[in-house]
């Protein structure tokens, strides 16, 4: 079997490990801590705020660099 992955189309994925906080791992994964904002977006209906997460969750994240500029 062939397998083809389109990076473009599939968001990068982070799981949340013992000690993270969404602003640690925005800062750390991202590269902002304004991007919180857009991991929360990106996760919807899993994330309602910065203290939503737990340890083994599998959460979406935006690119690297995004939240850099702008808002």
């Amino acid at each position: 079997a062939t397998m083809t992955t389109t990076v473009q189309a599939s968001p990068r994925t982070y799981v949340v490990k013992k000690g993270d906080t969404l602003g640690a791992i925005a800062q750390r994964e991202v590269g902002s801590v304004r991007s919180m904002a857009d991991i929360i977006k990106l996760n919807a209906g899993a994330i309602k705020d910065a203290d939503d997460i737990y340890v083994g969750m599998t959460i979406k994240l935006p690119p690297r660099g995004a939240g850099k500029t702008g808002t």
